[in-house]
């Protein structure tokens, strides 16, 4: 039930990470055959990448990547989450209201397209 930007930064990911993979595997692979196969493997991953998930996904699985290794047990770390909470929740918040609104907008017109 994902939608279709997210899709695509979910796609994006996943095409970066086997790209990673396929990376490690051709710099250790002492078969030339195999690494030449490995290299144009990339290298159609990374046009299909540019040409249909285009954007600041390599940005944001970055700080994807720095959110998960945020250590909850550093006392710092934790008064800065209790400094910040209230302006995160509240645009959190905003973000709900915006897609229900959205969503309530949707409905209303598959409502009048039925009528």
């Amino acid at each position: 039930n994902l939608e279709e930007s997210e899709q695509n930064l979910l796609m994006s990911i996943i095409m970066d990470t086997y790209s990673r993979i396929f990376t490690r595997m051709q710099n250790e692979s002492l078969d030339e055959a195999t690494k030449h196969r490995l290299a144009h493997v990339q290298e159609h991953l990374k046009k299909l990448q540019e040409n249909y998930f285009p954007g600041k996904s390599a940005e944001l699985k970055t700080y994807a990547e720095m959110l998960w290794a945020i250590k909850e047990n550093d006392p710092m770390i934790q008064r800065k989450a209790l400094f910040e909470l209230k302006r995160v929740y509240r645009e959190a918040t905003q973000m709900r209201n915006l897609k229900n609104k959205d969503r309530r907008r949707r409905q209303a017109k598959s409502i009048k397209r039925q009528k």
